[in-house]
């Protein structure tokens, strides 16, 4: 004969270990808070130095902000052994907190010393890397194209849209 179900004791017990998980996610909020003053304090001391998301992402980012009026640009990354940096498009209507996204880009650094990035295939899989392995998860089974022109990333992303569309 099976034993009565104890609600009262199966909340509790989830209580305690969701206000455990609760706190430690607040921990790593905080600690993201910190590393990211931390980040801008050292910014701020070293006004020379500069990013390569900064100088290389972002005015491909607000290009296409300005392009695609209707949509925010998100930049992610760097990702993975790679590197790679993704911009992500989502209707500037989406709620924050949902996820919107429609379209995307990823690009990985090729060689920074000559400001080079390339664009990631991400439509293709080789498959050279089994699931699971290190080459797979950092998404190495997606080759690599040298950056394209604006107008053909914009066509990109537009089949990405018309895609989202009709799904």
């Amino acid at each position: 004969m099976s034993q009565p179900i104890d609600f009262a004791e199966n909340a509790r017990r989830y209580a305690t270990v969701y206000q455990a998980q609760d706190e430690a996610v607040k921990c790593r909020y905080q600690k993201i808070d910190r590393l990211e003053k931390k980040l801008a304090k050292l910014k701020a001391s070293h006004p020379n130095c500069i990013s390569w998301i900064d100088a290389l992402i972002q005015p491909i980012a607000d290009a296409l902000a300005e392009r695609y009026p209707a949509l925010r640009f998100e930049i992610l990354g760097p990702f993975g052994r790679g590197a790679t940096v993704a911009i992500h498009a989502e209707p500037k209507t989406t709620p924050a907190g949902i996820f919107g996204v429609i379209g995307s880009l990823q690009f990985r650094p090729v060689d920074l010393s000559k400001g080079e990035i390339c664009l990631v295939e991400t439509e293709t899989d080789t498959g050279e890397y089994r699931y699971g392995t290190m080459g797979e998860m950092n998404g190495f089974n997606h080759p690599t194209v040298p950056l394209p022109s604006f107008e053909e990333l914009c066509q990109r992303l537009d089949k990405q849209f018309q895609q989202e569309v009709a799904a």
